[in-house]
C-alpha cells in the first residue's frame, strides 16, 4: 500500500500515486547512475519501460474478444483497467453504459474522435464531464480524445 505522506499534485489519487512512484524510481536510478543526472535516469527508465512494453506478448497483456461489442461486453464478467472507444459515434453512449459497471476506481476510458465529430459526440463528452463519479476532460490531440477516470 502507498503512503499518503506525499503532496497531491493532481487531486486524483491514482495519478498522484503514479507520479510519486515514478519520482521514487527516478531518484533511485539517479543514485545508481554514477554521476548521472535526473534526465539520464528518466531516459534510462523510459527506454527500459518501452523495451518491456515492446517485448511483452499481447496474450500476456490483453485479451482480444472479437465480435460486436454490444454483444460481447455483456458476456464479460471481468473488470477493465482501460477502455478505448472508437466505434460508430452514435454507439459511444451505449458502449459506455455497457462498460460502466465493469470499471473500478482508477480505470480509464478513452473516447476517440470527440472533436472531429463534435456535433455528435459533444453530448457524450458533456455527460462524462458532468458525472460526479468521473474526472473527465477533452484533450484536443489529433481528432480529440475524451479521457475519463473513475473515482
Amino acid at each position: 500500500m502507498y503512503s499518503l505522506t506525499y503532496m497531491s499534485l493532481t487531486g486524483l489519487d491514482v495519478f498522484d500515486r503514479t507520479v510519486h512512484t515514478t519520482n521514487r524510481w527516478l531518484q533511485e536510478l539517479t543514485g545508481l547512475l554514477d554521476g548521472g543526472s535526473r534526465h539520464d535516469a528518466y531516459v534510462a527508465l523510459r527506454a527500459t519501460l518501452h523495451a518491456l512494453r515492446d517485448r511483452l506478448p499481447i496474450e500476456e497483456t490483453a485479451e482480444l474478444v472479437e465480435g460486436d461489442a454490444r454483444e460481447t461486453l455483456p458476456m464479460i464478467d471481468d473488470v477493465f483497467d482501460v477502455v478505448f472507444l472508437d466505434a460508430a459515434n452514435k454507439q459511444y453512449e451505449e458502449l459506455f453504459g455497457l462498460v460502466r459497471g465493469k470499471l473500478e476506481p482508477g480505470a480509464l476510458v478513452i473516447a476517440d474522435d470527440v472533436t472531429l465529430h463534435a456535433d455528435t459526440l459533444r453530448a457524450y463528452a458533456e455527460a462524462r464531464q458532468a458525472d460526479p463519479t468521473l474526472l473527465s476532460t477533452t484533450v484536443p490531440l489529433d481528432r480529440g480524445l475524451e479521457l475519463s477516470v473513475v473515482f
